[in-house]
């Protein structure tokens, strides 16, 4: 697991290393700069290994990151580096340790100017703007930046690149696009977060001497899976059968749309369900039973019938099958048409288990006020009976929002959604967020209420394909079958191993060629049915 920080929780973290646990705030900027240094050094070695000598600039602002710069300056001299450094802003603004910074570099008999200069550098360290930065970057400022993206330098990015919003990632007018981006004590949101991902070229985050420790018990709300991460999924017990693996009732396909059914239903096999039986409309039986024999069958009439016996009779069976399930998943090709819409609201009013919502689902549930009721009156105040997953658009509907709005605030709207329809939300896009609805970890100090956010950091552009959703629906819906499995995680665990199928298959057939289909092939799922490990 890793930790993605906000603005406001590594101010709160350095705050606590300095006034509660009592380190200096020179020794913290001191070994910032010893970690950037390194992390340079490493690339580009002194003159006095390499043999070649290499220009740096060290272009720094009048803030605690540009004192980080100024000290970076520092060590390349005593390596022996050529360095010019520059101090954008007034002097006489710096803060407490910046100022002290400049003066020992005015000690040394160094000189810090004021404007980047038309000069070839070989690498260019932006110690500009940290993780405090909320507004748009101007002025001299706006310069500077512009000056350091027409360098062929390599680009160095203390914390975070200048310009992009800690929380969000947002672009602040202009950016710095790093190379390299050396962080402290854990990651930023922004970092992860696009377009911030794409400025922060490779990411490294060293610990300079603060622990999450100074979060008082509190880690970030926000955390991620690494690619290597183990213990996500536990192991299957040797005396289970197939009912006790998890039994899955899937409402998807409709006339013309049986791959979106064949593609949730195997990926829910391939996840570990025990069971699944397919609620689907007739026209798909024979495509469904070529394709995955494995699969239990219900049919029902795309249409309503005349005959008003064969009405009830699919009415009666699907009762039946709703007795059956561990959990329902509706939606993937599922139709807006009024037996589809029957089949939903049947499945809110009369299944008291698990229930997963994805596409046509959404869909009905964002234009049905009648759906729209018999959720809220099923889920009262359990966040933890439904999952919602929907992908940018059903967002934007299930808000009430434009799309570009609600890619401009992806956090904060799959919360608002998770909070708005009391149950776990699955915001899909390049990167997936996951949030509960009330998952209050805590109290802070300043009496702020923490929830846990989940951001996938895997996955890759080829799995932007059709059918690439139904995929999901179908992992999470098997997961989440389990004895005793809550929502949160089952979606968290879902999105993750989707992710890690995704980029398995991009190895091996390239992102442009990945298929949805691909995906179930490359699913490895190995779990204990009463939890995750």
């Amino acid at each position: 697991m890793l930790y993605l920080a906000t603005a406001i929780e590594m101010q709160r973290l350095d705050t606590h290393a300095i006034n509660i646990l009592g380190i200096p705030n020179c020794v913290l900027m001191e070994r910032a700069a010893l970690c950037v240094t390194e992390e340079i050094l490493r690339r580009f070695p002194p003159a006095t290994q390499s043999g070649r000598s290499r220009r740096f600039l060290i272009a720094a602002g009048c803030g605690n990151n540009g004192g980080d710069g100024l000290a970076v300056a520092r060590q390349l001299i005593d390596e022996g580096c050529d360095v010019d450094m520059v101090l954008i802003g007034d002097p006489n603004r710096c803060t407490t340790e910046t100022d002290r910074q400049y003066r020992i570099l005015q000690n040394y008999g160094r000189t810090v100017g004021t404007k980047i200069e038309d000069k070839e550098y070989d690498i260019i360290v932006d110690a500009l703007f940290g993780t405090g930065l909320s507004r748009d970057i101007t002025g001299d400022y706006a310069e500077a930046v512009q000056k350091i993206m027409q360098s062929r330098a390599y680009r160095v990015a203390v914390d975070i690149p200048s310009g992009i919003d800690t929380d969000s990632g947002r672009v602040h007018g202009c950016a710095v696009k790093a190379d390299l981006t050396v962080t402290f004590t854990c990651p930023k949101r922004g970092q992860y977060l696009y377009p911030g991902t794409e400025y922060t070229g490779e990411l490294v985050c060293r610990h300079i001497g603060i622990t999450l420790n100074g979060f008082d018990g509190l880690a970030p709300q926000m955390y991620t899976y690494e690619v290597k991460e183990q213990g996500v999924t536990g192991r299957r017990p040797g005396d289970g059968n197939k009912s006790t693996f998890g039994k899955v009732l899937l409402l998807a396909g409709s006339t013309d749309m049986s791959g979106a059914a064949i593609l949730a239903c195997r990926a829910a096999y391939r996840a570990g369900a025990g069971m699944v039986k397919l609620v689907t409309v007739r026209e798909n039986r024979i495509a469904v039973q070529a394709a995955l024999p494995e699969a239990l069958l219900l049919t029902y009439p795309a249409e309503e019938e005349p005959e008003k016996r064969r009405e009830e009779e699919w009415r009666k069976d699907f009762h039946t099958a709703m007795e059956w399930a561990d959990v329902i998943a509706a939606g993937p090709g599922l139709s807006l048409r009024a037996n589809a819409r029957e089949l939903l609201l049947m499945s809110l009013r009369r299944f008291d288990r698990k229930l997963v919502l994805d596409a046509d689902a959404l869909n009905l549930l964002a234009s049905d006020t009648e759906v729209r009721t018999a959720l809220r009156e099923r889920g009262g105040a359990d966040a933890e009976g439904v999952i919602l997953t929907p992908h940018l658009g059903e967002l934007a509907r299930l808000l009430k929002r434009s799309v570009d709005d609600i890619k401009a605030s992806l956090v904060e709207s799959v919360q608002e959604a998770a909070d708005r329809y009391a149950c776990v939300v699955v915001g899909k896009d390049a990167r997936t967020v996951v949030c509960r609805a009330g998952g209050q970890k805590g109290i802070s100090r300043e009496g702020i209420f923490q929830e846990e956010i989940f951001l996938n950091s895997l996955g890759n552009s080829g799995m932007a394909t059709a059918g690439s959703g139904d995929v999901l629906t179908g992992v999470i819906a098997a997961l989440f079958s389990g004895k005793d499995t809550q929502a949160f995680q089952s979606a968290v665990t879902g999105v993750y191993l989707h992710a890690k199928a995704g980029d398995a298959a991009a190895a091996e057939y390239g992102e442009a060629a990945l298929m949805a289909s691909d995906l179930t092939a490359h699913l490895k799922v190995d779990r204990k049915r009463e939890g995750y490990e």
